[in-house]
């Protein structure tokens, strides 16, 4: 691409990994309208699709298939709670107990749901940021057990990311 920087890449994607939050359709919609520029006149792509303008421009939209709407938090929550449960409801308990009514939390549920995992993994990694929580450390070591990602979610994840029209 540009020797100049020393670099041997070839070949660079952009893959857009967004919540859906209310909605799929108002999401996608939202993509398509900020990035309008950058798709060198191809049509902005819907979610789990690719787009080769420049170069392969895909949207990947974290949500619930039945309600087209919802977040991440939405989908790691259960796999949290499947591990580590009696933390996980305890975790609820002292935020139910201490959380106030002008708190992000009390205000957003994807931010009540960040919430409760983050202090579910703080056992495990205190002070660390939530990606740990739901990841696994170089080498093994605690974290979500890799089990918890064969669902349909991260295949199609996967899926999407192999799917670089290249």
């Amino acid at each position: 691409m540009l020797p100049i920087y020393g670099t041997d890449v070839k070949q660079i994607a952009a893959a857009f990994v967004f919540d859906a939050d209310d909605s799929l359709a108002d999401r996608e919609s939202k993509f398509a309208a900020d990035y309008t520029a950058i798709m060198s006149g191809a049509s902005a792509p819907t979610h789990a699709g690719w787009v080769n303008a420049l170069y392969p421009i895909g949207l990947y939209v974290f949500h619930d298939p039945t309600r087209r709407a919802g977040t991440l938090e939405e989908l790691v929550a259960p796999l949290v709670e499947a591990e580590w449960g009696d933390r996980w409801r305890d975790a609820g308990v002292y935020l139910r107990s201490h959380a106030q009514l002008d708190d992000p939390i009390s205000k957003k549920h994807s931010e009540w749901l960040k919430a409760q995992i983050n202090v579910t993994g703080q056992f495990l990694f205190p002070g660390d940021p939530l990606s740990l929580v739901i990841s696994k450390r170089r080498g093994g070591g605690a974290g979500l057990s890799d089990g918890h990602f064969q669902g349909a979610e991260s295949r199609s994840l996967v899926g999407f990311l192999e799917g670089i029209p290249w």
